[in-house]
């Protein structure tokens, strides 16, 4: 959830069996308005929606964003990074890359990109709409619960997470700090791509696997603040 204008906040959840429907599956996502019409302000929103009807308006995704990070741009535009695998009824994976659950019609979140740019215009066109495309715009690694924090110089750093949705990714015996035997993903990648493969961060190393949803800080210097586990560097 995020506030894309003062008269709007964008809602993008997890898929699920939701009753209200749009382009043929249940709705993941909806942007809820907040517009005060007082009297004598004139704006086209006002004919059918105010601050107190609470209005939301259905708006199309598919891939599966359940825990994914979220960041805000310049440019206005807020983008959504990772998520889970593809799910039906029960929560059940269901299919992984470009296959689709045959009953919620959602795609494998795990490498998404989703972006979306707060406008007045068609909700159901670009740039007001959602731009998600499984086969399209992904990051390098699957990130379930990835950390994401924007540079001095406009991009963002995605770091962390795991590779598949779970809750602890930490195996007793700990003989694999690094990967838990292949569910932790300890590497950063930037957004927009370099072109340089993910490299891995030793402070996730570190953690022990433990690397979701890290709490990270730009400091005035241009570093980075990062917390994770009980570790901070």
């Amino acid at each position: 959830m995020f506030v894309g204008s003062p008269n709007k906040v964008y809602i993008i959840d997890k898929v699920e069996g939701n009753s209200h429907q749009i382009n043929g599956h249940p709705v993941f996502a909806s942007i809820w308005y907040a517009i005060p019409c007082f009297a004598g302000l004139l704006l086209p929103e006002c004919s059918h929606r105010d601050i107190n009807s609470r209005t939301a308006t259905p708006i199309d995704t598919i891939t599966n964003a359940f825990c994914a990070a979220g960041m805000h741009f310049p440019n206005n535009s807020f983008a959504v990074f990772g998520g889970n695998s593809p799910i039906g009824p029960g929560g059940n994976n269901t299919a992984t890359g470009l296959a689709q659950d045959p009953t919620y019609h959602d795609y494998d979140g795990g490498k998404a990109i989703r972006m979306i740019t707060s406008c007045d215009g068609d909700v159901s066109a670009a740039p007001c709409n959602w731009y998600d495309q499984p086969d399209g715009l992904q990051m390098a690694k699957r990130r379930w619960y990835p950390g994401c924090e924007p540079l001095g110089d406009g991009t963002v750093i995605l770091m962390g997470g795991m590779t598949q949705g779970g809750y602890i990714n930490r195996n007793i015996p700990n003989i694999d700090a690094a990967t838990e035997g292949g569910q932790a993903e300890p590497t950063y990648e930037t957004f927009p791509p370099t072109g340089q493969a993910p490299q891995v961060m030793e402070f996730m190393v570190k953690t022990s696997g433990l690397n979701t949803y890290a709490h990270t800080f730009l400091m005035p210097s241009g570093k980075m603040l990062v917390q994770a586990n009980y570790s901070t560097c």
